[in-house]
């Protein structure tokens, strides 16, 4: 098996005589281990952002934000019957978004909203609704009187 090598360090050509003397020889498990964990979890997050941003509109698509009481909790299990949507699967959305402190889901499978997910409600004016921020109602909406689009 091949191993990968980098030169690193400043460039040095033949007119200043520093022909490859300022170079250091790394492998790549060398440069890995001076990544932090914390670098590689950015890296991770940038890369998987649309992901957080298809979820978002799908959320927004189904009025999930709206279908949620503002100062007290609900069933997951009531939010996907009023969109005709299994709740398992909304389970595991909500639970994305409340990794980044969209909505809070306590254990018993009650959501409530954050500060974040508020942002996403279409009644509360002088707001970016999340309806208006991602384009509006997709094909797999429900309307936010909770009746399924097809």
């Amino acid at each position: 098996m091949r191993r990968r090598i980098f030169l690193t360090g400043p460039i040095a050509n033949e007119r200043s005589g520093g022909l490859l003397r300022s170079f250091k020889i790394r492998s790549v498990e060398q440069l890995m281990t001076q990544s932090s964990e914390a670098d590689r979890d950015e890296l991770d997050l940038l890369l998987r952002g649309f992901q957080v941003s298809r979820i978002l509109r799908l959320v927004a698509d189904f009025g999930i934000a709206d279908l949620i009481p503002q100062n007290c909790s609900i069933s997951v299990s009531e939010v996907a019957a009023a969109c005709a949507i299994s709740p398992e699967p909304l389970l595991r959305v909500l639970r994305v978004l409340t990794a980044f402190n969209v909505f809070r889901i306590e254990k018993d499978r009650l959501v409530s909203h954050t500060a974040r997910s508020r942002l996403l409600r279409t009644d509360i004016p002088n707001l970016l609704d999340g309806t208006r921020l991602l384009g509006g109602l997709g094909r797999t909406g429900c309307s936010h009187d909770g009746r399924h689009t097809a």
